[in-house]
């Protein structure tokens, strides 16, 4: 959903899936597209889907790539321990205001760790 810093939403309650929803099918109506292919990726991904349970006549096709469809997801996360610990940080990421400044604290030393001995340490840096 890679929003530029200046048009990104200042409140947390501005990032509402349904929100989304309406964001994705505003646009679809102003191109004048009365059905449309809709591609979803990571939090783009999830938005995707609701659009699609939404508007099930209006989204012909539905590509989405690192996001699982919200119904797998929740029996997912009720029947294994292991994918609920690895996905907490949805809720953490979500429900944690200062998210973004604890990362970033103390030269982004928790955004290291969680990137550590995962990627390039060069890249990391970067």
């Amino acid at each position: 959903m890679g929003i530029p810093p200046g048009a990104r939403p200042q409140r947390p309650e501005d990032y509402r899936i349904s929100l989304l929803v309406n964001d994705v099918v505003a646009i679809t109506e102003e191109l004048g597209w009365a059905a449309f292919d809709l591609v979803g990726h990571d939090r783009g991904g999830a938005a995707a889907w609701w659009t699609a349970h939404s508007h099930p006549g209006r989204v012909r096709t539905l590509p989405v790539a690192s996001t699982p469809h919200p119904g797998a997801l929740t029996t997912t996360l009720r029947t294994y321990q292991d994918q609920r610990k690895r996905s907490h940080y949805m809720i953490d990421w979500r429900e944690t205001p200062t998210t973004e400044e604890r990362l970033l604290a103390h030269d982004a030393q928790e955004l290291r760790d969680l990137y550590a001995g995962k990627i390039p340490q060069d890249s990391a840096e970067a």
